[in-house]
């Protein structure tokens, strides 16, 4: 056990995890491997998105793209050949997806779901948290969170059902606008910001009480750069830096043609376009590439460990030395607006995915938030895009100071440190 203050720590993982911790020798491990979630939790985690498709866009576009997929169903643009192949993709992975979620289909019907209270007994019985947890003698249970899933409900209720107080800490931005919902409530949730307390008010019907604002752990660094000044450019050269999307989107024609606009204004290379793939991206089926030469793609390197991009120099210095950031509402455009860094949003649509920048950013309710930040730059089309980026160019702008402080506030103590003195107290 590692103690820290007056907290004894003990950290319950798989080997796998433990082997890629570099910092586990510092604390007190015991190994859990893998453990099915129940049937009855994941009857309810299905249930769940049936009962939350009306109050969130996401879990209606979620829905949707599950069962008619991330691509156009007849994407000729591509050619009549490669066309009809994808067609026949297109209907194998929507007869895939709809196996694979059967009972959130069964759920659109009412009289299946009369069985959530069978499952909801079920699952107020069980007994799923390792013994050497559940008699551990713990005072807090803190459930690291990228989705509400099935094995998490099970830890949940039978946290409950010993008196053992749990603490969900959500990691990332739209945990809770689109990945499932809370069949069992925690204790305690933590999020990024007074944003999610909304948002967990109004989708989860969580006590506002429970749900505390206080940021990300991996976020703490852009409080030290705000609160230390740091955050600066300090290359004299212009660079664009393009955040790729995660989902299906024809960004490469965004920075092709935007690259070959700032080329052909300031001369060969002059203006530096960075272009930063998303490490999780989906496949696209345009198969467009980049000819620009000038244009310089990261290597993101074996992510095996968390499949996010590490937190490191290379990482922030790729921010702050971009006088513009450009890239679809994703986490990374939230990341370079905390650091005061111009950004232009990528809002644009394809005649291939159905899942492109701009209806995203309508359908998603987290990425709404960004289209609705005062003084922020998008553009619908491509060139009302290069349009926008070349206004900050020219106007030479260092540094914006954007109204996020609802989403994300870099003020304050470190997540660890607030952390510490909720579990204190």
């Amino acid at each position: 056990m590692l103690i820290t203050g007056e907290i004894e720590i003990t950290v319950f993982a798989p080997q796998y995890v433990v082997d890629r911790w570099e910092d586990a020798d510092q604390y007190e491990t015991s190994i859990i491997e893998s453990i099915k979630p129940s049937i009855a939790a994941t009857n309810l985690v299905a249930l769940s998105w049936m009962a939350l498709r009306s109050r969130s866009s996401t879990f209606r576009f979620s829905l949707e793209r599950t069962f008619l997929s991330d691509y156009r169903l007849f994407p000729f643009h591509i050619g009549l050949k490669k066309g009809f192949v994808q067609f026949l993709r297109n209907i194998r992975t929507i007869a895939r997806n709809t196996k694979v979620k059967r009972k959130t289909i069964l759920y659109f019907f009412p009289p299946f779901r009369v069985l959530s209270r069978r499952n909801r007994l079920t699952l107020d019985n069980g007994r799923a948290l390792p013994p050497r947890i559940a008699n551990g003698n713990f005072d807090w249970l803190v459930l690291p969170c990228h989705a509400l899933d099935e094995l998490m409900t099970d830890y949940l209720a039978h946290a409950r059902q010993i008196g053992l107080r749990s603490i969900v800490a959500i990691d990332n931005w739209d945990n809770l606008t689109s990945k499932s919902a809370f069949v069992v409530q925690p204790d305690l949730v933590t999020v990024m910001g007074a944003r999610c307390v909304q948002y967990a008010v109004e989708i989860h019907r969580s006590d506002p009480k429970t749900v505390l604002p206080i940021g990300l752990p991996r976020f703490d660094v852009y409080r030290t750069l705000q609160q230390d000044g740091t955050a600066k450019k300090h290359s004299t050269r212009k660079r664009v830096l393009y955040a790729g999307f995660s989902l299906a989107h024809s960004e490469k024609r965004v920075v092709n043609e935007l690259a070959d606009y700032l080329d052909l204004k300031y001369g060969p290379g002059v203006v530096e376009v960075h272009y930063r793939p998303h490490p999780l991206a989906v496949p696209r089926i345009d198969h467009y590439e980049i000819e620009n030469p000038h244009v310089v793609t990261t290597e993101h390197g074996n992510l095996s460990r968390t499949g996010l991009p590490h937190m490191d120099n290379e990482f922030i210095n790729a921010l702050t030395e971009a006088n513009v950031v450009v890239g679809a509402p994703t986490t990374l455009i939230l990341e370079a607006m905390l650091v005061g860094r111009p950004c232009v949003l990528d809002v644009t649509c394809d005649k291939f995915h159905r899942t492109t920048a701009g209806k995203s950013a309508q359908r998603y309710t987290h990425m709404r938030d960004l289209l609705a930040v005062r003084d922020l730059a998008r553009g619908e089309t491509i060139d009302q895009l290069i349009s926008a980026v070349n206004k900050v160019l020219d106007a030479g702008t260092t540094k914006v100071s954007y109204e996020i402080e609802h989403l994300y506030d870099t003020g304050g103590l470190s997540y660890a440190e607030q952390l510490t003195s909720i579990l204190l107290a």
